[in-house]
């Protein structure tokens, strides 16, 4: 248990019975830190994690794998396994090979621009997030589908429809970074997200966009390796949206299933 003191208070909601805080930052008073459990009905939950990692000593050398990206490598608590998204579905398929994982997914994160609620762009928060992790030996990017979403007038963003070279000029310039300093990068595919249930985060331009920038990640040969999500989860008969198997209901963010899936795409030869 980890014991946090805020002498500025924190901003918080309330917990409910039928919402639990599993997956939440929970205050209690002043002092919960001898309660084995905190009720649901006595607490406050913060909107975002206060305490979102844990350094660790260990006798030997791990390598550490970041996965960068937004809500759906943020991800969810699976009930069944216990894994956090993609990443933890992957730290468990990596488990005993002296390799660890950490999720710098952050929901509503975008790539270019910075978004009140979740936090700065991609590109701002590489030092802090990515290569201030200690032993940091791979990169996984896996972002840009905010930066399509939410362009051509969504959410109160005035901002243009983002463009196809202006992801690529992003993922190009993450990339260059982590070569800097002899960080293996490996680049994501971006899933499908047709029929999404959000008012006009998607439309044929944004899929053109997608679809070119998936291209350019397949070919350009500019990662040090793809990782095809979009190919492990896409529909084979409606290819522009997920397969209704790994779709959580919204058509935009895998479901359980899917982060599972999503793991398992991740060939773990890659970090040999």
């Amino acid at each position: 248990m980890v014991s946090v003191y805020m002498p500025n208070g924190l901003h918080t909601y309330s917990c409910t019975p039928d919402y639990t805080p599993t997956n939440q930052t929970v205050v209690v008073g002043s002092d919960a830190t001898l309660q084995e459990k905190l009720s649901a009905g006595k607490c406050l939950s913060a909107l975002r994690p206060v305490v979102s990692a844990v350094d660790v000593l260990v006798d030997n050398a791990r390598a550490v794998v970041v996965a960068l990206g937004d809500s759906i490598t943020d991800g969810s608590t699976d009930p069944e396994t216990r894994d956090r998204g993609w990443p933890g579905a992957l730290a468990r398929r990596l488990h005993g090979k002296g390799i660890s994982v950490v999720n710098a997914g952050i929901g509503g994160n975008r790539l270019l621009r910075d978004f009140s609620i979740a936090g700065v762009s991609a590109l701002a928060r590489l030092d802090r997030d990515v290569f201030s992790v200690p032993g940091l030996s791979h990169i996984i990017l896996l972002e840009g589908v905010n930066d399509l979403g939410m362009s051509g007038g969504m959410m109160g963003d005035n901002a243009p429809l983002v463009t196809s070279q202006e992801l690529i000029a992003a993922y190009s310039q993450i990339v260059a970074r982590a070569r800097e300093r002899r960080i293996n990068i490996f680049c994501g595919t971006l899933l499908p997200f047709e029929g999404t249930e959000y008012a006009g985060y998607y439309s044929e331009d944004k899929e053109k966009v997608r679809e070119a920038l998936n291209a350019w990640i397949r070919t350009s040969k500019t990662c040090d390796a793809v990782i095809d999500f979009d190919a492990a989860m896409r529909d084979s008969d409606h290819p522009r949206k997920l397969k209704a198997d790994y779709d959580s209901g919204d058509h935009l963010h895998p479901n359980h299933a899917g982060a599972r899936r999503m793991g398992e795409a991740v060939d773990p030869h890659l970090f040999n």
